[in-house]
């Protein structure tokens, strides 16, 4: 999946932290049936995955076209 750079918003990303997070909300859920961790509700779960993605936007660098330059350390 490419990452369009759009206008920052209030929310610090780049506008698109919804539309990216319901888009891999099949796989967030798929992640935690497989790595269940006893006392971890899956609510709990979600926030931790909204987290991760507002990190990756927080970092990612795209050039003009598009097209991802580099992104390190992002967890």
């Amino acid at each position: 999946m490419r990452l369009k750079q759009g206008p920052r918003g209030r929310d610090g990303g780049n506008g698109k932290q919804e539309e990216i997070f319901q888009r891999y909300r099949p796989l967030i859920i798929r992640l935690w049936r497989r790595y269940y961790v006893a006392g971890l509700e899956f609510a709990d779960w979600e926030q931790e995955a909204r987290m991760v993605i507002v990190r990756v936007l927080e970092v990612y660098q795209g050039s003009e076209d598009g097209e991802q330059e580099s992104v390190k350390n992002v967890v």
